[in-house]
Protein backbone atom coordinates (compact mmCIF):
# COMPACT_ATOMS: atom_id res chain seq x y z
CA UNK A 1 0.00 0.00 0.00
CA UNK A 2 1.46 3.40 -1.02
CA UNK A 3 0.25 6.67 -0.32
CA UNK A 4 -0.69 8.91 -2.89
CA UNK A 5 0.05 12.64 -2.83
CA UNK A 6 -3.70 13.50 -4.24
CA UNK A 7 -5.34 11.96 -1.65
CA UNK A 8 -8.00 14.85 -0.94
CA UNK A 9 -7.49 14.59 2.74
CA UNK A 10 -3.75 16.16 1.86
CA UNK A 11 -5.25 18.30 -1.20
CA UNK A 12 -7.94 19.56 1.68
CA UNK A 13 -4.63 20.25 4.02
CA UNK A 14 -2.60 22.54 1.48
CA UNK A 15 -2.27 26.05 1.46
CA UNK A 16 -4.25 27.07 -1.53
CA UNK A 17 -2.57 30.27 -2.03
CA UNK A 18 0.64 30.24 -3.56
CA UNK A 19 3.65 30.54 -2.20
CA UNK A 20 6.31 33.56 -2.03
CA UNK A 21 8.17 31.78 -5.01
CA UNK A 22 4.52 31.82 -6.74
CA UNK A 23 4.32 27.86 -6.56
CA UNK A 24 1.13 26.17 -4.73
CA UNK A 25 1.84 24.16 -2.29
CA UNK A 26 2.58 20.15 -2.91
CA UNK A 27 2.13 17.10 -0.63
CA UNK A 28 6.34 17.06 -1.47
CA UNK A 29 6.02 20.66 0.81
CA UNK A 30 3.97 18.62 4.17
CA UNK A 31 5.53 15.57 4.69
CA UNK A 32 3.99 15.64 7.90
CA UNK A 33 0.32 15.64 6.67
CA UNK A 34 0.92 12.96 4.12
CA UNK A 35 2.36 10.96 6.90
CA UNK A 36 -0.53 11.22 9.11
CA UNK A 37 -3.02 10.86 6.37
CA UNK A 38 -1.40 7.53 5.28
CA UNK A 39 -1.25 6.53 9.04
CA UNK A 40 -5.18 6.86 9.25
CA UNK A 41 -5.35 5.01 6.56
CA UNK A 42 -3.22 2.32 7.02
CA UNK A 43 -4.55 1.70 10.35
CA UNK A 44 -8.23 1.75 8.32
CA UNK A 45 -7.14 -1.42 6.09
CA UNK A 46 -5.55 -3.17 8.93
CA UNK A 47 -8.53 -2.77 11.46
CA UNK A 48 -10.63 -4.06 8.10
CA UNK A 49 -8.72 -6.82 8.09
CA UNK A 50 -8.99 -7.73 11.58
CA UNK A 51 -12.31 -7.63 11.25
CA UNK A 52 -12.37 -10.80 8.69
CA UNK A 53 -12.17 -9.03 5.29
CA UNK A 54 -10.19 -11.97 4.10
CA UNK A 55 -10.73 -14.92 7.16
CA UNK A 56 -10.02 -14.90 10.28
CA UNK A 57 -6.36 -14.42 10.79
CA UNK A 58 -3.47 -15.88 13.30
CA UNK A 59 -1.26 -12.91 13.16
CA UNK A 60 0.04 -10.54 10.85
CA UNK A 61 3.36 -8.08 10.37
CA UNK A 62 4.11 -5.11 8.67
CA UNK A 63 6.59 -2.95 7.70
CA UNK A 64 6.74 0.57 6.62
CA UNK A 65 9.21 2.77 4.45
CA UNK A 66 9.77 5.81 3.49
CA UNK A 67 10.89 6.41 -0.47
CA UNK A 68 13.22 8.84 -1.24
CA UNK A 69 10.64 10.92 -2.51
CA UNK A 70 8.65 11.34 0.56
CA UNK A 71 5.82 8.69 -0.22
CA UNK A 72 5.18 6.27 2.52
CA UNK A 73 4.48 2.94 1.79
CA UNK A 74 3.70 -0.72 3.91
CA UNK A 75 4.22 -4.00 3.24
CA UNK A 76 1.98 -6.28 5.67
CA UNK A 77 2.07 -9.79 5.26
CA UNK A 78 -1.30 -11.67 6.50
CA UNK A 79 -1.05 -15.36 8.47
CA UNK A 80 -4.79 -17.06 8.15
CA UNK A 81 -6.02 -19.36 10.36
CA UNK A 82 -6.18 -23.01 9.07
CA UNK A 83 -9.69 -22.79 8.42
CA UNK A 84 -9.48 -19.91 6.00
CA UNK A 85 -6.28 -21.12 4.19
CA UNK A 86 -6.55 -20.55 0.89
CA UNK A 87 -6.76 -23.64 -0.74
CA UNK A 88 -7.55 -23.28 -4.30
CA UNK A 89 -7.80 -21.05 -7.78
CA UNK A 90 -11.54 -19.86 -6.45
CA UNK A 91 -10.15 -18.97 -3.22
CA UNK A 92 -7.66 -16.44 -5.03
CA UNK A 93 -10.50 -15.48 -6.92
CA UNK A 94 -12.77 -14.03 -4.12
CA UNK A 95 -9.87 -12.17 -3.27
CA UNK A 96 -7.14 -11.13 -5.79
CA UNK A 97 -8.02 -10.03 -9.62
CA UNK A 98 -5.54 -9.00 -12.01
CA UNK A 99 -8.11 -7.94 -14.71
CA UNK A 100 -9.17 -4.21 -16.07
CA UNK A 101 -13.22 -3.71 -14.03
CA UNK A 102 -16.14 -3.19 -16.34
CA UNK A 103 -15.95 0.95 -16.96
CA UNK A 104 -19.90 0.60 -16.84
CA UNK A 105 -20.45 -1.30 -13.89
CA UNK A 106 -17.30 -0.28 -12.10
CA UNK A 107 -16.42 3.30 -12.77
CA UNK A 108 -14.80 4.51 -9.61
CA UNK A 109 -12.58 0.85 -9.39
CA UNK A 110 -12.05 1.15 -13.31
CA UNK A 111 -10.53 4.80 -12.54
CA UNK A 112 -8.51 3.68 -9.92
CA UNK A 113 -6.76 0.53 -11.38
CA UNK A 114 -6.25 2.16 -14.81
CA UNK A 115 -4.45 4.79 -12.83
CA UNK A 116 -2.74 3.12 -10.61
CA UNK A 117 -2.73 -0.71 -10.64
CA UNK A 118 -1.01 -1.12 -14.12
CA UNK A 119 2.58 -1.95 -14.67
CA UNK A 120 4.42 -0.45 -17.95
CA UNK A 121 4.96 0.45 -20.41
CA UNK A 122 8.05 -1.07 -20.52
CA UNK A 123 10.06 -4.06 -22.77
CA UNK A 124 9.90 -3.48 -26.59
CA UNK A 125 7.68 -0.78 -25.87
CA UNK A 126 10.38 1.07 -23.88
CA UNK A 127 13.52 -0.40 -23.72
CA UNK A 128 14.54 2.12 -21.20
CA UNK A 129 12.21 1.82 -18.68
CA UNK A 130 13.77 1.60 -14.78
CA UNK A 131 12.46 -1.94 -14.10
CA UNK A 132 14.33 -3.12 -17.19
CA UNK A 133 17.57 -5.42 -16.38
CA UNK A 134 19.77 -6.77 -19.12
CA UNK A 135 16.62 -6.21 -21.56
CA UNK A 136 14.23 -7.83 -19.30
CA UNK A 137 11.52 -6.71 -17.15
CA UNK A 138 12.90 -7.40 -13.29
CA UNK A 139 8.86 -7.79 -12.43
CA UNK A 140 8.39 -10.23 -15.06
CA UNK A 141 5.94 -7.85 -17.31
CA UNK A 142 4.05 -8.37 -19.72
CA UNK A 143 2.63 -11.49 -18.10
CA UNK A 144 0.92 -13.82 -20.41
CA UNK A 145 -2.99 -13.90 -21.21
CA UNK A 146 -4.38 -16.71 -18.54
CA UNK A 147 -8.35 -17.50 -18.87
CA UNK A 148 -8.80 -19.04 -15.55
CA UNK A 149 -6.77 -18.81 -12.30
CA UNK A 150 -3.88 -21.51 -11.58
CA UNK A 151 -3.34 -22.56 -8.00
CA UNK A 152 -0.53 -25.27 -7.25
CA UNK A 153 1.37 -25.41 -4.66
CA UNK A 154 0.91 -22.18 -3.23
CA UNK A 155 2.29 -20.37 -6.27
CA UNK A 156 -0.82 -18.17 -7.85
CA UNK A 157 -0.89 -17.70 -11.57
CA UNK A 158 -3.91 -15.11 -11.98
CA UNK A 159 -6.90 -15.30 -14.25
CA UNK A 160 -6.16 -12.63 -16.99
CA UNK A 161 -8.43 -13.91 -19.67
CA UNK A 162 -7.78 -12.06 -23.39
CA UNK A 163 -11.65 -10.78 -23.04
CA UNK A 164 -10.98 -7.25 -25.41
CA UNK A 165 -10.82 -4.94 -22.27
CA UNK A 166 -8.00 -2.32 -22.72
CA UNK A 167 -7.43 1.49 -22.58
CA UNK A 168 -5.04 3.34 -23.84
CA UNK A 169 -2.32 5.71 -21.69
CA UNK A 170 -0.22 7.98 -23.20
CA UNK A 171 -0.23 6.21 -26.42
CA UNK A 172 0.39 3.16 -24.96
CA UNK A 173 -2.47 0.20 -25.12
CA UNK A 174 -2.79 -1.12 -21.65
CA UNK A 175 -4.97 -4.65 -21.28
CA UNK A 176 -5.32 -7.51 -18.85
CA UNK A 177 -1.56 -8.31 -19.17
CA UNK A 178 -0.13 -5.13 -17.80
CA UNK A 179 -2.85 -5.23 -14.73
CA UNK A 180 -0.93 -5.44 -10.94
CA UNK A 181 -3.08 -7.69 -8.46
CA UNK A 182 -5.36 -6.02 -6.27
CA UNK A 183 -8.05 -6.56 -4.27
CA UNK A 184 -11.41 -4.97 -5.55
CA UNK A 185 -12.98 -3.92 -2.30
CA UNK A 186 -9.59 -2.19 -0.87
CA UNK A 187 -8.71 -0.63 -4.24
CA UNK A 188 -12.04 0.89 -4.35
CA UNK A 189 -12.39 2.40 -1.23
CA UNK A 190 -8.72 3.50 -0.42
CA UNK A 191 -8.08 5.10 -4.18
CA UNK A 192 -4.59 3.88 -4.21
CA UNK A 193 -1.81 1.40 -4.88
CA UNK A 194 -2.64 -1.32 -2.91
CA UNK A 195 -1.06 -4.64 -4.28
CA UNK A 196 -2.47 -8.38 -3.28
CA UNK A 197 -0.96 -11.15 -3.91
CA UNK A 198 -1.18 -14.85 -2.53
CA UNK A 199 2.20 -16.06 -1.41
CA UNK A 200 2.97 -19.36 0.83
CA UNK A 201 7.04 -18.67 0.56
CA UNK A 202 9.68 -17.93 3.25
CA UNK A 203 10.58 -15.81 1.41
CA UNK A 204 7.89 -13.51 1.81
CA UNK A 205 9.30 -12.39 5.17
CA UNK A 206 12.69 -11.97 3.80
CA UNK A 207 11.16 -9.35 0.97
CA UNK A 208 9.12 -7.62 3.74
CA UNK A 209 11.67 -6.88 5.77
CA UNK A 210 14.79 -6.40 3.59
CA UNK A 211 15.06 -2.77 4.26
CA UNK A 212 15.80 -3.50 8.26
CA UNK A 213 17.90 -6.57 6.82
CA UNK A 214 19.91 -3.34 4.95
CA UNK A 215 20.26 -1.66 7.88
CA UNK A 216 19.21 1.96 8.76
CA UNK A 217 20.48 4.88 7.42
CA UNK A 218 23.41 6.38 9.31
CA UNK A 219 25.50 10.34 9.16
CA UNK A 220 27.35 11.83 11.83
CA UNK A 221 27.89 15.76 11.64
CA UNK A 222 30.39 17.62 13.60
CA UNK A 223 30.26 21.86 13.39
CA UNK A 224 33.39 23.61 14.30
CA UNK A 225 36.39 22.01 16.04
CA UNK A 226 39.34 20.35 14.73
CA UNK A 227 40.00 17.16 13.11
CA UNK A 228 40.94 14.76 15.78
CA UNK A 229 43.20 11.56 15.67
CA UNK A 230 41.84 10.88 19.16
CA UNK A 231 38.78 8.35 19.11
CA UNK A 232 35.71 9.30 19.83
CA UNK A 233 33.39 6.28 20.73
CA UNK A 234 30.15 8.35 21.41
CA UNK A 235 30.45 10.39 18.31
CA UNK A 236 31.31 7.32 16.51
CA UNK A 237 28.62 4.69 17.98
CA UNK A 238 25.08 5.75 17.15
CA UNK A 239 23.77 2.14 17.74
CA UNK A 240 21.56 1.81 20.48
CA UNK A 241 22.98 0.61 23.74
CA UNK A 242 21.68 0.40 27.25
CA UNK A 243 20.13 3.83 28.51
CA UNK A 244 19.63 5.19 25.08
CA UNK A 245 16.24 4.17 24.15
CA UNK A 246 13.85 6.91 22.93
CA UNK A 247 12.29 9.48 25.46
CA UNK A 248 9.33 12.09 23.81
CA UNK A 249 8.91 15.13 25.42
CA UNK A 250 7.64 19.08 23.86
CA UNK A 251 9.50 21.05 22.68
CA UNK A 252 9.63 23.36 25.40
CA UNK A 253 10.12 21.12 28.60
CA UNK A 254 13.19 21.27 30.32
CA UNK A 255 15.99 18.67 30.64
CA UNK A 256 15.40 18.22 34.06
CA UNK A 257 11.56 17.76 33.64
CA UNK A 258 12.30 15.06 31.22
CA UNK A 259 14.48 13.45 33.66
CA UNK A 260 12.14 13.53 36.21
CA UNK A 261 8.77 11.94 34.28
CA UNK A 262 7.81 8.75 36.00
CA UNK A 263 8.77 6.80 33.10
CA UNK A 264 11.05 8.60 31.09
CA UNK A 265 13.76 5.50 32.01
CA UNK A 266 11.45 2.65 31.47
CA UNK A 267 11.06 0.12 28.82
CA UNK A 268 9.25 -2.97 27.67
CA UNK A 269 13.16 -4.00 28.58
CA UNK A 270 13.08 -2.53 32.04
CA UNK A 271 9.84 -3.57 32.77
CA UNK A 272 11.03 -7.27 32.11
CA UNK A 273 13.88 -6.68 34.40
CA UNK A 274 11.08 -5.44 37.02
CA UNK A 275 8.88 -7.83 36.33
CA UNK A 276 11.54 -11.00 37.00
CA UNK A 277 11.87 -9.24 40.16
CA UNK A 278 8.53 -9.63 41.63
CA UNK A 279 7.74 -13.25 39.70
CA UNK A 280 11.38 -14.73 40.49
CA UNK A 281 12.06 -18.46 39.16
CA UNK A 282 9.70 -17.86 36.34
CA UNK A 283 12.15 -18.92 33.61
CA UNK A 284 10.90 -17.39 30.70
CA UNK A 285 13.34 -15.32 28.56
CA UNK A 286 12.26 -11.96 27.08
CA UNK A 287 10.82 -13.44 23.36
CA UNK A 288 8.80 -16.03 25.23
CA UNK A 289 7.70 -13.55 28.19
CA UNK A 290 4.54 -12.24 26.13
CA UNK A 291 2.84 -16.34 26.56
CA UNK A 292 2.94 -16.13 29.84
CA UNK A 293 3.14 -11.63 30.50
CA UNK A 294 0.91 -8.90 28.79
CA UNK A 295 2.49 -5.52 28.79
CA UNK A 296 0.66 -2.27 29.65
CA UNK A 297 2.39 0.71 27.80
CA UNK A 298 0.38 3.14 29.63
CA UNK A 299 2.04 1.51 32.72
CA UNK A 300 5.69 0.66 31.59
CA UNK A 301 4.76 -2.60 33.22
CA UNK A 302 4.25 -6.29 32.83
CA UNK A 303 1.54 -8.62 34.31
CA UNK A 304 -0.13 -11.77 34.61
CA UNK A 305 -1.56 -13.16 31.28
CA UNK A 306 -5.09 -13.98 32.10
CA UNK A 307 -6.18 -15.47 28.76
CA UNK A 308 -5.31 -15.83 25.41
CA UNK A 309 -1.98 -16.18 23.71
CA UNK A 310 0.38 -14.33 21.81
CA UNK A 311 3.85 -14.28 20.39
CA UNK A 312 6.67 -12.56 21.25
CA UNK A 313 8.56 -10.38 18.44
CA UNK A 314 11.83 -8.53 19.59
CA UNK A 315 12.95 -5.87 16.64
CA UNK A 316 15.96 -7.30 14.14
CA UNK A 317 19.67 -6.59 14.69
CA UNK A 318 22.24 -6.78 12.08
CA UNK A 319 25.57 -8.66 13.22
CA UNK A 320 27.26 -5.21 12.00
CA UNK A 321 25.52 -3.18 15.05
CA UNK A 322 27.80 -5.24 17.52
CA UNK A 323 26.38 -5.23 21.41
CA UNK A 324 23.06 -4.55 20.02
CA UNK A 325 22.93 -7.30 18.27
CA UNK A 326 24.56 -9.77 21.45
CA UNK A 327 22.11 -8.14 23.63
CA UNK A 328 19.35 -9.43 21.63
CA UNK A 329 20.89 -12.52 21.31
CA UNK A 330 21.40 -12.99 25.40
CA UNK A 331 17.42 -11.89 25.99
CA UNK A 332 16.62 -15.27 23.56
CA UNK A 333 18.09 -17.35 26.34
CA UNK A 334 18.45 -15.59 29.50
CA UNK A 335 16.18 -15.74 32.25
CA UNK A 336 15.25 -14.34 35.23
CA UNK A 337 17.21 -11.41 34.91
CA UNK A 338 17.04 -8.34 36.65
CA UNK A 339 19.49 -5.87 35.58
CA UNK A 340 21.56 -5.24 32.75
CA UNK A 341 24.71 -6.77 34.94
CA UNK A 342 22.81 -9.72 35.10
CA UNK A 343 21.95 -10.77 31.46
CA UNK A 344 26.19 -10.15 31.48
CA UNK A 345 26.97 -12.66 34.00
CA UNK A 346 27.65 -16.21 33.66
CA UNK A 347 28.14 -18.95 36.11
CA UNK A 348 29.09 -16.45 38.55
CA UNK A 349 31.58 -13.79 36.42
CA UNK A 350 29.87 -10.94 35.11
CA UNK A 351 31.53 -9.83 31.65
CA UNK A 352 32.26 -6.43 30.59
CA UNK A 353 30.36 -6.73 27.46
CA UNK A 354 27.52 -8.67 25.72
CA UNK A 355 29.78 -9.83 23.26
CA UNK A 356 31.68 -11.38 25.72
CA UNK A 357 28.72 -12.69 28.01
CA UNK A 358 27.76 -14.95 24.47
CA UNK A 359 31.26 -16.52 23.69
CA UNK A 360 30.90 -17.60 27.31
CA UNK A 361 27.57 -19.37 27.24
CA UNK A 362 28.63 -20.70 24.06
CA UNK A 363 26.56 -18.72 21.82
CA UNK A 364 28.99 -17.93 18.99
CA UNK A 365 30.99 -19.42 16.55
CA UNK A 366 34.30 -19.46 16.22
CA UNK A 367 36.09 -17.96 13.18
CA UNK A 368 38.21 -20.93 11.49
CA UNK A 369 36.30 -20.20 8.66
CA UNK A 370 37.77 -16.83 8.09
CA UNK A 371 40.92 -17.79 9.45
CA UNK A 372 41.45 -20.62 6.63
CA UNK A 373 40.21 -18.10 3.95
CA UNK A 374 43.00 -15.63 5.09
CA UNK A 375 45.32 -18.35 5.55
CA UNK A 376 45.38 -19.68 2.12
CA UNK A 377 44.59 -16.64 0.40
CA UNK A 378 48.07 -14.80 2.14
CA UNK A 379 50.69 -17.02 0.15
CA UNK A 380 49.10 -16.45 -3.30
CA UNK A 381 47.41 -12.89 -3.17
CA UNK A 382 49.25 -9.41 -3.10
CA UNK A 383 48.65 -7.62 -0.06
CA UNK A 384 46.33 -4.70 -1.28
CA UNK A 385 43.84 -7.98 -2.19
CA UNK A 386 44.37 -9.49 0.95
CA UNK A 387 42.96 -6.20 2.58
CA UNK A 388 40.05 -5.87 0.40
CA UNK A 389 39.74 -9.32 1.64
CA UNK A 390 39.98 -8.59 5.12
CA UNK A 391 37.32 -5.85 4.60
CA UNK A 392 34.99 -8.13 2.95
CA UNK A 393 34.63 -10.38 5.92
CA UNK A 394 34.68 -7.51 8.37
CA UNK A 395 31.72 -6.05 5.94
CA UNK A 396 29.73 -9.47 5.16
CA UNK A 397 31.07 -11.97 7.23
CA UNK A 398 30.60 -10.30 11.03
CA UNK A 399 33.88 -12.36 12.88
CA UNK A 400 33.45 -12.94 16.15
CA UNK A 401 36.61 -11.89 16.89
CA UNK A 402 38.53 -9.63 14.14
CA UNK A 403 40.76 -8.52 16.40
CA UNK A 404 42.23 -11.87 16.70
CA UNK A 405 42.30 -12.21 13.12
CA UNK A 406 44.05 -9.04 12.26
CA UNK A 407 46.52 -9.79 15.00
CA UNK A 408 47.33 -13.13 13.15
CA UNK A 409 47.37 -11.75 9.73
CA UNK A 410 48.35 -8.39 9.83
CA UNK A 411 52.07 -8.85 9.22
CA UNK A 412 50.82 -10.47 5.23
CA UNK A 413 48.31 -8.20 5.08
CA UNK A 414 50.69 -5.31 6.17
CA UNK A 415 53.65 -6.45 3.88
CA UNK A 416 53.87 -4.14 1.64
CA UNK A 417 53.31 -0.93 3.62
CA UNK A 418 56.99 -0.38 4.91
CA UNK A 419 57.65 0.23 1.33
CA UNK A 420 55.12 2.39 0.89
CA UNK A 421 55.69 4.52 3.75
CA UNK A 422 59.36 5.15 2.93
CA UNK A 423 59.47 5.21 -0.85
CA UNK A 424 55.78 6.62 -1.61
CA UNK A 425 55.52 9.15 1.00
CA UNK A 426 58.92 9.63 1.12
CA UNK A 427 59.86 9.34 4.96
CA UNK A 428 63.46 7.92 4.34
CA UNK A 429 65.10 9.19 7.26
CA UNK A 430 62.82 7.95 9.44
CA UNK A 431 62.94 4.31 11.17
CA UNK A 432 58.96 3.16 10.98
CA UNK A 433 58.50 0.38 13.52
CA UNK A 434 55.95 -2.88 12.93
CA UNK A 435 53.31 -0.76 15.10
CA UNK A 436 53.63 2.14 12.49
CA UNK A 437 52.98 -0.14 9.70
CA UNK A 438 49.93 -1.66 10.98
CA UNK A 439 48.78 1.38 12.13
CA UNK A 440 48.83 2.25 8.64
CA UNK A 441 47.41 -0.75 7.57
CA UNK A 442 44.44 -0.06 9.49
CA UNK A 443 44.30 3.28 8.44
CA UNK A 444 43.81 2.24 4.73
CA UNK A 445 41.31 -0.26 6.00
CA UNK A 446 39.02 1.48 7.32
CA UNK A 447 39.25 4.37 4.30
CA UNK A 448 38.59 1.07 2.70
CA UNK A 449 35.34 0.60 4.54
Amino acid sequence: MTAMPKWSEIEEALLKEPAVNGKKQTAADQPDIVARVFELKKNAVVKKIKEGLFGSYVAYVHTIEFQKRGLPHMHILIFFHCHHRIKDAPDVDSIVSAQIPDPVTQPELYQVVTTNMVHGPCGAAKPNAKCMVDGKCSKKYLKEFQEATQYENGYSQYARPNNGRFFDKNGYCYDNRDVVPYNPYLSAKYKCHINLEVCASVEAIKYIHKYIYKGHDRTTLEIGGEQMDQRDEIKEHLDAREGQHEVYFQDNDSLAMVAAKPNANKTALTAWFEANARFPNNNTTYQSFPTKFVYEASKRTWKKRQRGTAIGRMYFASPQQGERFYLRMLLKVATNATSWADLRTVNGHTYPTYKEACKALGLLEDDAEWRQCLAKAAPIQSESALRQLFCTILFHCAPTTPEALWDEFRHSICDDLQHRLENIWQYRDRVFTDEDVYDYGIHLIKEFI
